[in-house]
């Protein structure tokens, strides 16, 4: 069945791969879930038939949706059928090479929005965060995407990262207004959210960012936004109740009772008065993790998470591959 009241009414979504093999820092899909997996086109026929049957509209759900190795059989067999795709997010680097299955399929039936996950203005932070992607590969891929056909783009980004300035904040509204000069008719839609420090990943050590940080950042970018870009900025927040979720212990049960009762808002309230994760704090690298009885199956365990905390914070790229776990 499907609920009436679903997230995406207009489209069945279909999950083709779970977890990633690119392991960025922030993203528990990559160190959480493993090892990273794809559905062959063979084992999604039924669902897509029965998808299309009912909503006419197929979402591919998947963390790396744009690499998977089967992805034009997939589409094309959506098509076949008369379905149409709704695709989540496109990595940039494949992208932006126009021989790549994304490039061939959006030359094919451009959608009238694509949406790319940037992470950071800078290059440095950007390799902090684990995503080796230089400017010109950036402009490259929305190059491809605006002589597709794709009439509007969404950029994705994350403000509060570690050794963030709001110099780098600003930087993501210089950033766009360049992508602006070479990108397509409909213009840019910036999507910012706070970062939610995620268990299971090197980032986990990470202070949830200010609520004042936060909303310094919104006001510096709607002041330096250039024309032709839009801006969607999450709520401090919720960011900060989702970071109470994503990193605390046993205590949180707490807040989430409290949240049943009468409200998340009311939660965070009482939690910012308790959870030193609210007050600014992180935990220690060598202290204890409410989750670290966890094994996910990833050879080193913590001490690899730790470890690529410090390359994060050193601002060192590391390819996946030499991570182990893949």
């Amino acid at each position: 069945m499907l609920a009436p009241g679903a997230a995406f009414g207009t489209h069945v979504d279909v999950e083709i791969s779970r977890g990633c093999r690119w392991r960025c820092r922030f993203c528990a899909a990559g160190h959480v879930i493993t090892p990273y997996r794809e559905q062959p086109l063979e084992a999604l026929e039924e669902v897509i038939a029965w998808g299309i049957a009912r909503r006419g509209r197929v979402g591919l759900v998947g963390t790396d949706v744009s690499d998977h190795r089967q992805l034009e059989p997939i589409v094309e067999a959506i098509w076949r059928r008369g379905g149409e795709v709704a695709f989540p997010s496109f990595r940039v680097e494949p992208l932006r090479r126009r021989s790549s299955a994304a490039g061939r399929l959006l030359r094919q039936r451009p959608p009238r929005t694509l949406t790319l996950a940037v992470e950071a203005a800078s290059c440095e932070l950007r390799l902090g965060l684990g995503k080796r992607l230089s400017d010109e590969q950036l402009r490259q891929a929305v190059q491809v995407a605006t002589e597709a056909g794709v009439n509007k783009l969404r950029l994705y980004f994350l403000v509060g990262t570690p050794g963030e300035a709001l110099d780098d904040v600003a930087a993501i509204a210089t950033l766009a207004g360049e992508l602006r000069l070479v990108g397509p008719p409909g213009g840019l839609e910036l999507s910012v959210n706070g970062l939610v420090p995620k268990a299971g990943t090197p980032l986990q050590w990470e202070p949830v960012p200010g609520r004042d940080y936060l909303r310094q950042a919104r006001q510096v970018l709607r002041r330096h936004l250039p024309r032709g870009v839009s801006l969607s900025f999450e709520s401090p927040d919720w960011t900060r109740w989702q970071a109470l979720l994503s990193v605390s212990g046993r205590e949180v049960a707490a807040h989430v009772l409290c949240a049943a009762r009468e409200g998340w808002r009311r939660a965070l309230a009482v939690a910012e008065q308790e959870s030193p994760l609210l007050q600014g704090e992180g935990r220690w690298p060598d202290g204890e993790l409410p989750w670290a009885h966890v094994d996910h199956g990833q050879p080193g365990g913590q001490r690899v998470l730790a470890e690529e905390r410090q390359r994060c914070l050193r601002r060192e790229y590391v390819p996946p591959s030499r991570l182990g776990g893949r």
